[in-house]
C-alpha cells in the first residue's frame, strides 16, 4: 500500500468509500455481517481512509464506520 502524509496523519493512497455498502433489501439499511466483513478486508489490506458523508444510508454508515 502507498501511503501519503496529511498533517500529522499517514493515509493510504487507496481509500473505500462507504456510499454503497450491501444493504439487506429493507430501504437503506446496511447489512452489517456483509459490511463488516468488507471494511475489515480492507483494513487488513492496509486501507485506512474511509470515505462517508451523512447521506449515505440516510447517515447509518457514519456510526457503523465509526
Amino acid at each position: 500500500m502507498i501511503y501519503r502524509s496529511f498533517q500529522d496523519l499517514n493515509l493510504s493512497c487507496l481509500g473505500m468509500g462507504a456510499m454503497r455498502l450491501p444493504k439487506t433489501g429493507e430501504g437503506e439499511k446496511i447489512d452489517e455481517a456483509k459490511a463488516r466483513e468488507i471494511i475489515e478486508y480492507a483494513y487488513e489490506q492496509g486501507i485506512n481512509y474511509f470515505d462517508t458523508a451523512y447521506r449515505y444510508h440516510g447517515g447509518a454508515n457514519i456510526t457503523f464506520i465509526l
